[in-house]
């Protein structure tokens, strides 16, 4: 390997400013994990190849319940980290945070991860308080042909992913991907039985669009306590195993067009509806999410970056406040007073970047939604 290969010199990333740019050029906390060093890592998930990043902290509620956070910033409903796959928001719209158990994908697909530490609201918005992981996933052209993978753990846990790329013309690639994931542990000391299911596929034009589609299923058996009272006196408590599942499915479309020499575009579009029966987020989702995003360099010095978005969010929520039996009632739950609500959000920013000399950059830039 050269020196510029050994000390990273030549690795791109987008996620400082939604353009491609090389790691030296960027003024901040950034960091890219290749999917080369994920797949020799052994790493089994997403969530375990995070650990392998400096500066960000990977625990567990469970075998099957992974939280990621950066800078000591951590608790069970983080939301001040943004987590994107190819560049779509994988927040939960209940409270802005992620379900790390919920996010698979085949890693031996998975081209790189770019993690920024740190404030990047200008760019991201106020879910990039603490810092953005973005999880890019290698373009069509480049997983041609079939793939196989499996594992198999302790106490008869195992994973099974498989994958087929195709070329439909010249230009244009394709791939079809399943994976499913069974979690179990010690059922002493740790009683989780997770299932994950994950399934998509992949159309690209390389260098001009991509389309993708997909959606994940999970299910998992969890002890529910309910609680009886009497006349406000505690009376009794007893333990329900109860399936617990979720599912969502999603599309993006992604377009990038060159509008002149000096100015580079890319707009991207993409919907999700997620379901969830956990007593925490119960209800029923669904998030469009549309944007536009340009730079143009003003001379060698001098580059602006600007853009806008939209992302609509309605919200169909279960267990309701009104009949609820409270004499008779779960440990924890979510209860709401409104059969759902819908938001709007509107965004746009502005970005400078100026390179002053060989040893100074500076950055300056506002966002309002």
């Amino acid at each position: 390997m050269s020196l510029e290969e050994l000390s990273m010199l030549d690795v791109t990333m987008e996620t400082a400013s939604k353009f491609s740019q090389k790691l030296t050029d960027i003024p901040a906390a950034v960091y890219v994990l290749e999917g080369e060093r994920i797949k020799r890592s052994g790493a089994k998930t997403i969530a375990e190849a995070l650990a392998l990043i400096p500066g960000l902290r990977v625990s567990h509620f469970s075998a099957a319940e992974p939280t990621v956070s950066s800078r000591g910033f951590h608790g069970g409903l983080f939301n001040k980290m943004l987590v994107l796959q190819d560049g779509r928001s994988l927040y939960s719209p209940v409270y802005g945070g992620v379900y790390w158990a919920e996010i698979d994908y085949l890693l031996e697909d998975i081209e790189r991860i770019e993690v920024l530490r740190g404030p990047a609201g200008t760019i991201w918005g106020g879910n990039a308080e603490n810092g953005v992981i973005n999880i890019v996933t290698k373009s069509a052209d480049k997983t041609q042909g079939g793939l196989v993978t499996a594992t198999y753990e302790q106490y008869g846990g195992y994973n099974l992913g498989v994958r087929q790329g195709f070329a439909l013309s010249d230009d244009v690639y394709a791939r079809a991907f399943y994976k499913y994931k069974s979690i179990k542990r010690d059922p002493i000391k740790d009683p989780t039985r997770w299932n994950t299911h994950v399934a998509g596929m992949v159309f690209e034009k390389v260098d001009d669009w991509s389309l993708r589609v997909g959606g994940e299923q999970a299910s998992f058996d969890e002890n529910v306590f309910k609680v009886s009272y009497d006349n406000g006196y505690y009376t009794d408590i007893r333990s329900e195993t109860e399936e617990i599942d979720s599912y969502s499915y999603y599309a993006q479309y992604d377009k990038s067009v060159q509008l002149s020499s000096d100015t580079d575009s890319n707009y991207r579009l993409w919907f999700q509806q997620n379901h969830d029966s956990a007593y925490d987020a119960p209800g029923k989702y669904l998030t469009v999410d549309a944007e536009a995003n340009f730079i143009t360099a003003l001379n060698d010095q001098h580059t602006i970056t600007y853009g806008g978005g939209y992302r609509f969010i309605h919200l169909d929520f279960y267990h309701q406040l009104e009949g609820y039996d409270f004499d008779d009632s779960h440990y924890y739950i979510r209860l709401y007073n409104i059969d759902s609500a819908s938001d709007s959000i509107v965004n746009g920013f502005l970005q400078h970047t100026a390179s002053w000399t060989s040893q100074l950059t500076t950055i300056i830039g506002a966002k309002a939604e």
